[in-house]
């Protein structure tokens, strides 16, 4: 206890050093980076993708960047792989050898809680189109902090192959849609083609998979305003609303919409021609667009297919209901440099040239800057900017009312039911019954 108390002193007394290290001009010292994320897919030197032949560079040219405009600073960075990271992070952190970590928001009881750094930052709020916020408080579970900075964003977003809708003679449909219209027009596209005579499916939302079955039917219930989860300070006193009328309803749109996936989806299959030619179907829902774009140009389809935001809100909300991933930055607890991490956080997001950098590694920053930056001719340029336009301030993407994979096991409860209801042997109701009985059984052996 007293080592915590101490590693929470050291971040209140960082939060102050800060402010006033903004004020000094010249910086120098180490700093430590350590983590999974962007810095690891590219590697030191770069790489180039095997599908669409794109050449992304490395850290050390972004490295070279920063200490072109502070060379007094030495980084040290260790990208790990995905494989157990959080471990890793944390290990990091406790021997204290880390002062900011990548994608670290998740890993909240080893980071600083950053919203008073952002605060008194208002040259970086004013550029930053998402932010990620968590609950790092046991006992008040109502609250969020901000853990973590992204400086890149995965949005969600659809791409249709417009071919199969011309067989069909169905209208492509604009960024104003709706789910239920996705919805139609998935049914309507899953059938013969009546052109080349082959199978066709409507739809393939995101995979079936714990880490990512949630998507799909969060971002319909955000949509659609159906709150599943009523938060309350205490954890453990948190209610589930799955077993509503609008509850039970989330649950027969996505039966519905699975009927309309290619034989497969349930095994992480079905799909794997999108694109090419033989592509069998209709509708992608994915995450992060220009890889997906690059691959079409290099299959020498793209002219064929258009990229759309997620559909609409329909609560009054101007905004769609695509929510962005990331690759985010999070200070150490007990970092020896809070003051070094901060700044390069805000130089990654306010300078130009390290905007070019996220860019050419074939992402999108979460820079209002890099965005500005974005090829116009792209066709999932308006995708992004849409989304990102009216994504909601302070917005927990994965533990709002209408999803919270973080609450206990309730990845692993809706996902298996998931399961159950699109292979048909349980019913919606049974399925909205199930996943309240399960997050209230884990809730009452826990609380």
């Amino acid at each position: 206890m007293k080592k915590w108390l101490s590693l929470i002193l050291v971040g209140v007394l960082a939060l102050t050093f800060t402010s006033v290290a903004f004020a000094e001009e010249e910086y120098e010292g180490t700093l430590r980076m350590m983590g999974p994320g962007l810095f690891a897919d590219v590697g030191e030197d770069g790489v180039t993708d095997l599908v669409s032949g794109l050449e992304k560079p490395g850290y050390s040219e972004l490295i070279a960047l920063f200490n072109a405009e502070y060379p007094n600073v030495k980084v040290e960075i260790e990208a790990i792989p995905w494989d157990s990271w959080q471990a890793k992070v944390q290990a990091a952190v406790a021997g204290e050898q880390v002062d900011l970590v990548l994608h670290g928001a998740t890993t909240t009881e080893v980071v600083m809680d950053l919203t008073e750094y952002l605060a008194g930052d208002p040259e970086l709020a004013a550029v930053l189109t998402a932010t990620d916020p968590r609950r790092t408080d046991e006992s008040n579970y109502d609250k969020l902090a901000i853990t973590g900075i992204p400086y890149t964003v995965g949005i969600y977003y659809a791409v249709l192959d417009t071919k199969i809708f011309e067989h069909y003679g169905v209208e492509v449909p604009t960024a104003e849609w709706t789910w239920d219209d996705l919805l139609a027009i998935a049914q309507q596209l899953t059938g013969t083609d009546p052109v080349t005579g082959t199978q066709t499916y409507g739809v393939k939302p995101f995979v079936s998979n714990d880490s990512s079955i949630w998507k799909s039917y969060m971002s319909y219930c955000f949509a659609k305003g159906i709150e599943n989860f009523t938060m309350a300070p205490n954890k453990f006193d948190v209610t589930f609303n799955f077993t509503t009328e609008a509850g039970i309803s989330a649950f027969q749109f996505m039966k519905d919409l699975i009927d309309c996936t290619p034989a497969g989806y349930l095994e992480g299959a079905g799909g794997e021609l999108f694109g090419q030619e033989g592509n069998d179907v209709a509708i992608c829902l994915a995450e992060g667009p220009e890889g997906m774009y690059r691959n079409l140009v290099a299959y020498g389809t793209a002219d064929e297919y258009v990229f759309l935001p997620l559909p609409v809100q329909e609560t009054g909300v101007a905004a769609t209901s695509g929510v962005p991933g990331d690759n985010n930055m999070a200070i150490a607890v007990n970092a020896a440099r809070p003051d070094l991490a901060w700044l390069f956080i805000r130089w990654i997001n306010t300078s130009e040239e390290a905007q070019d950098w996220i860019l050419r590694c074939g992402v999108t920053p979460c820079s209002t800057i890099g965005q500005a930056k974005m090829d116009e001719s792209a066709p999932y340029r308006e995708a992004v900017l849409k989304t990102m336009e009216g994504y909601p301030d302070n917005f927990y993407y994965a533990g709002g009312p209408y999803w919270d994979n973080s609450y206990g096991n309730s990845n692993s409860v809706l996902c298996s039911n998931l399961a159950s209801l699109f292979s048909g042997s349980i019913t919606a109701e049974e399925c909205a019954q199930n996943v309240q009985a399960g997050l209230e059984e884990w809730q009452s052996l826990n609380g």
